[in-house]
Formats: C-alpha cells, structure tokens, sequence
C-alpha cells in the first residue's frame, strides 16, 4: 500500500512538474506564435505525449513550413499518424518521425502555384512620397560584385530609395522599412557635379534601391537622368522595371546610351510573387513601344524560380521575345 501510494505521488509531482514549465517551453519553442487553435491542439497533444522543448520546438517548425507552403495544418495530418499503442516515448518518436518525413517530401517537391490570382490593387494607394535632403549621391559598387563572382561590375545609383512595389523575394525590403519613399531634393544637381573618367565605359543602373520607371520623372529624376546620360556617353545608363510607365519616354528625345530593361517573369509568378507589379503583358507592349521609337531595350530573368510549370512558362516567354523582338538588336 505504502509503495502504490509513494509511486502514484512521484507521478503526480512528475505531471505537475511538466504542467509547470509547459506554458514556457511553449513560447521558447515557438508554439506562442502560431494561430490560436494550433497553439491549443499542441498544448493538448504535449500532455498526452509529454513532448520535449526541443520535440516541441520541431512541432512548432513543422506547423510554420506547412503554413508558408499551403500544406492542410498539422492537426489534420494527427490522427493519420498515432500509432495504435497509445501514448509514450516510442509513440512521440513515431509521430515525429512521420511529421519530418511528410514535411522532406515536400520539401523535394517542385513548388505549385494555383493557375490564376487575383490581381493586386495600384501601389501608389499606399504609398506615401518624401522630398529631403541627402548628404551624398548614392552611387556604389552592386553589392554581389567582387573578385569572386562573375559580375556585369555595374554601379548602382539610387534616384529613389524605396519601392512601391511589392515582390515577395525582393532584398529592398530588407534594407527599406514602411510606405515612405524618399526623393532626394538636390538630386540633379549632385549629378550634375558628379566627375567620371571620359576614357572609361560606365555601366550605372537605377534599379537597386526602388524600380526605375515607376515614379516617372516625380521630383525632376528621369529629367537628371537624361542630361547626365547626354553629357557622359562613356555611360550605359539602365533603367531596369517591372513597371508599365513608360510616358516620359515616349514624349521626350532619349539619349542613345540609355537602355531600358524589364524584369520577366511567368504570369504565374507576378500573380503570386510580384505584387503590384504590371502583368506580363504589360511590360512586353511597353517594352515594344520604346523599341519602336529606337530606345533600346533588354531583359532579365532575374530571378528565375523552379516550379512545376517552370519549363514550360518560361519557354513560352522565351518564344514571345524572340516572336515580338528581334534578338540581334537586344542589348541583354
């Protein structure tokens, strides 16, 4: 009687040990931040099974990737996976075991995007436009350039900072925070006092730190633009876009080292992507309108993604440009 009593005790002191410090296990290993009825089925699942933190911090894990990647929630995958012996450790192993190998398979599975979205609102709705003073132009070395990458050695100019679109995989938003975007007052004029080599060939884009054509000429920049690009014909300038907005360069004399260039993808992708952006469409017609009026144009497919259409969208895109435009008059 003695011994039954003592054991039963340790097991309470156990359960109620666990109880204790399950609230924060929980929020170290994440759980806390998963959706309310996720959090409660894990809770639940953890007194029965009596998961690790580093078991629960799997979970949690497991739970995020299934959310980014569509995937049906874990607690419909749950009853699936209990073997039938019940609760305990090899139970917990198995159950797991399971949830990581569900979640290698999909991992190793080309990613799949629906035939169609809807298409987002216009990005000016959001944005909200700031004229300042900078102390210096922003012109620089692209940040992948080195002795160790094979690079264009292009120098980056920032006209703008900031984007009113919004690409899901893009890096300005990792170094631009908020609906702000920023004009530089005297751009023009730090331009215009800018000194460059005339025995050197300049490659200076505009596309790092916002898109190049979506702002127009706001705040005179497309107008500065021109006149560095007359003075300088040693430089290539770029104007890289996923924009439509092309007025300013149908209605105004171009200087012939300026070259506009689209960043391609499938529609597929802008659609789920590429936020904002123009469609596909709309960037070839535009593309095909400054080419007709002797701007010269190119394209980038920049980045590429692997999906399970990949092949055949990209090559229908591939077949467009060489259909639409003539190769031997492409500059990249």
């Amino acid at each position: 009687m003695r011994l039954t009593a003592c054991v039963q005790l340790s097991a309470m002191s156990r359960n109620d040990d666990y109880e204790n410090r399950l609230n924060g296990q929980l929020e170290l290993a994440g759980i806390a931040r998963l959706s309310p009825e996720q959090r409660r089925f894990i809770e639940e699942q953890a007194r029965i099974y009596r998961f690790s933190f580093q078991e629960l911090r799997q979970l949690g894990e497991i739970c995020t990737d299934l959310q980014m990647w569509g995937e049906p929630p874990i607690e419909q995958l749950w009853s699936g996976l209990e073997p039938p012996s019940g609760a305990g450790k090899a139970a917990r192993q198995q159950i797991l075991q399971q949830l990581q190998l569900h979640r290698q398979r999909l991992r190793e599975m080309p990613n799949h995007y629906p035939e169609s979205s809807p298409r987002s609102p216009d990005a000016t709705d959001r944005i909200r436009r700031v004229t300042e003073e900078r102390p210096q132009l922003g012109l620089g070395w692209c940040p992948v350039a080195s002795s160790r990458t094979r690079c264009c050695n292009l120098l980056t100019l920032d006209a703008v900072q900031n984007c009113g679109f919004d690409c899901s995989y893009c890096s300005i938003q990792s170094f631009y925070h908020g609906d702000e975007v920023r004009f530089d007052a005297s751009f023009a004029q730090k331009l215009e006092r800018l000194e460059i080599d005339p025995q050197k060939i300049y490659h200076i884009g505009t596309g790092q730190s916002s898109d190049s054509l979506m702002w127009g000429n706001q705040a005179g920049i497309l107008d500065a633009l021109m006149a560095f690009a007359r003075r300088h014909p040693n430089v290539i300038l770029e104007l890289k876009t996923k924009s439509k907005n092309i007025a300013y360069l149908l209605k105004n004399d171009i200087p012939p080292n300026v070259l506009c260039t689209w960043s391609l993808n499938p529609q597929t992708l802008i659609d789920n992507e590429e936020h904002l952006t123009a469609s596909l469409e709309e960037r070839l017609v535009a593309a095909r309108q400054l080419a007709d009026r002797g701007i010269l144009v190119g394209f980038h497919f920049h980045p590429m993604i692997h999906y399970d259409r990949w092949r055949e969208e990209y090559g229908a895109i591939f077949s467009r440009l060489v259909e639409v435009f003539d190769p031997l008059r492409w500059r990249w």
